[in-house]
């Protein structure tokens, strides 16, 4: 699984920065090379937080390691 996350300072950046990770996931998504992902929505002391977690298909033949 693979995790990435970002931290932006305002609520429009927070769901811009959802909006590009969800269209290049649906991307590969649609390539059929993500066997599920999730996006994680949280608030920090400092700012807003998106996460996401990919589960790549290790046998599509794109996959690199």
């Amino acid at each position: 699984m693979i995790t990435s996350s970002v931290e932006v300072d305002t609520v429009s950046e927070w769901i811009t920065t959802v909006l590009k990770f969800e269209e290049k996931i649906t991307d590969l998504d649609s390539l059929g090379m993500i066997k599920e992902w999730h996006t994680i929505l949280s608030v920090s002391d400092t700012g807003y937080k998106v996460s996401i977690e990919v589960e790549m298909d290790e046998e599509h033949p794109d996959y690199e390691h």
